[in-house]
């Protein structure tokens, strides 16, 4: 198991400050303080960092094989609720794959995502994959997020869809 929390500057770099899990578990415990609004990234195993998102908010990444994202991602967004933490943006950073297994997969992490952002009644999703996708990829996360996007009436939950990397300083940030 992989869990990793980060602390964003706001500049578009992240700063590791613990690990649940491994070797660096007792760290992570010493960084389990309530901070507020918080953005997460999810990502796929392969997947690309999705580049720069959001400002002035803890970061928090999830990462793992394929079978255990989902109960991962789940006991992440567990933690959170615990802490009293709140849910602004969540990122799903896509792979490469298209298969039925690898898009049932991310359709289950991409509504549990969404469950927790429409919890608040307002937040952002944000689907990611990197650079050179190929158009059944894009052709599936366009599938997908046009059917979260209808999945939660009467909140105000943004789902987007971004292809390649926005890392760069003449663009904006998510």
């Amino acid at each position: 198991m992989s869990i990793a929390t980060f602390i964003s500057d706001g500049r578009g770099r992240a700063f590791a400050v613990g690990a649940e899990g491994g070797e660096s578990s007792q760290a992570a415990s010493s960084t389990d303080v309530e901070m507020g609004s918080v953005s997460l990234i999810v990502m796929e195993h392969g997947a690309a960092w999705p580049g720069r998102v959001g400002q002035n908010e803890s970061l928090v990444a999830v990462y793992d094989e394929r079978e255990a994202l989902l109960p991962r991602t789940l006991q992440k967004l567990e933690s959170l609720r615990r802490k009293r933490q709140h849910l602004r943006v969540a990122v799903l950073a896509c792979n490469a794959e298209t298969e039925r297994a690898s898009v049932a997969r991310r359709a289950a992490v991409a509504h549990l995502l969404l469950g927790a952002l429409a919890g608040d009644g307002f937040g952002r999703l944000l689907l990611s994959a990197g650079n050179g996708a190929s158009l059944p990829l894009r052709r599936e996360l366009l599938n997908l997020v046009n059917g979260l996007g209808q999945a939660v009436p009467g909140t105000s939950v943004a789902v987007n869809v971004r292809f390649g990397d926005r890392d760069s300083p003449a663009r904006g940030q998510l």
